[in-house]
């Protein structure tokens, strides 16, 4: 009993972590749409926006998707700190990948 209730908070934190990687990938395709309204933008930086969103986005739908809880689990606040870090950590990587 007590193990599963591990194993369903880590897969409640890991299925947050993939729930903001797919936010993160909303987030990153912002400045490239406001090139493209402005016409202020070209292929290469296209591409440089397109590259982290689609990684963020698709490494956020497997995660969210494959490993998420079954039902509602609670998680604290060590869990809490430890979706915070990683997600932070994860965003510079992704927010760098460009360049």
């Amino acid at each position: 009993m007590r193990r599963s209730f591990f194993d369903e908070r880590y897969k409640a934190v890991v299925g947050y972590i993939g729930q903001l990687l797919v936010w993160l990938a909303g987030c990153l395709l912002l400045p490239l749409a406001s090139g493209l309204i402005f016409h202020q933008i070209s292929r290469i930086e296209i591409v440089a926006f397109l590259v982290p969103s689609t990684v963020s986005l698709a490494a956020g739908l497997v995660l969210w998707k494959s490993l998420r809880p079954t039902g509602i689990v609670p998680i604290g606040r060590p869990e809490a700190a430890l979706v915070v870090t990683i997600v932070w950590a994860l965003a510079t990587l992704l927010g760098a990948l460009p360049f």
